[in-house]
């Protein structure tokens, strides 16, 4: 389920972020024509990033970047190996289709899950604070994934592109399989947003060791210092 451990907090949601440009970047590479959506998507989520890790207090902010990056990193796995595999044998257009069908997948997934009714167990509330009731292993599921997808990657280049699409469909698979996995955190944190829309404000229910945290990083604390030095600016 979704974790607010330190580990997750801090070090797995930057690991999303450079799975992202790393799995993306192969895309880009193949198809030079998507750099400036590339840069501004990198720089949009690198903001969501820092405001979610390093100022937010909203449980609902950080759970929907959470899911974000679990269940998009499978499709962007799949997206760059197609885009590595293909480039130079398709037209540029069914490759960038091919690259980028797997979020429609995926996506397409995620509102099928998110319509479903919440189960109740999946969050507990105490005093607008959201305690996660299903937690499981602490080890990451996706570091050996990542590395192996990598290396699978590389293997495909020199194959040919049968085993790219190969690679690319069990990345698909495995993404089924997280949406599969998170479906009830996905139909909770709707109905916590829904919550929120009529005035109510979830926070985590381990937020005193987060703002802890948070005194201790010095990337938390520039985050803050830019973000006032900004708002002080526009103030003048």
């Amino acid at each position: 389920m979704i974790l607010t451990t330190r580990s997750y907090f801090f070090k797995s949601t930057f690991a999303g972020l450079l799975a992202s440009l790393l799995f993306l970047g192969f895309v880009v590479i193949g198809y030079p024509i998507l750099l400036l959506p590339f840069c501004a998507y990198m720089l949009i989520l690198t903001w969501i990033r820092c405001r979610c890790v390093y100022a937010s207090e909203s449980f609902t902010d950080y759970a929907g970047l959470f899911l974000y990056f679990n269940l998009s990193i499978a499709p962007m796995i799949a997206a760059g190996v197609i885009a590595a595999t293909v480039h130079d044998q398709w037209p540029a257009t069914t490759g960038i289709a091919a690259s980028l069908s797997p979020f429609l997948l995926i996506g397409a997934g995620y509102l099928l899950l998110r319509s479903q009714p919440p189960k109740p167990e999946v969050f507990r509330i105490r005093a607008d604070r959201v305690e996660v009731t299903r937690v499981p292993p602490q080890s990451s599921k996706w570091a050996g994934l990542i590395g192996g997808f990598a290396a699978l990657g590389g293997a495909a280049l020199a194959k040919g592109e049968h085993a790219g699409l190969l690679i690319a469909g069990s990345a698909v698979l495995i993404g089924l399989y997280m949406l599969f996995y998170y479906r009830h955190a996905i139909s909770g944190l709707r109905w916590l947003k829904q919550q929120e829309r009529s005035g109510k404000r979830y926070t985590f229910a381990n937020i005193e060791d987060i703002r802890q945290w948070r005194t201790q990083s010095w990337a938390a604390n520039l985050f803050v210092y830019l973000g006032n030095a900004l708002g002080r600016g526009k103030e003048r």
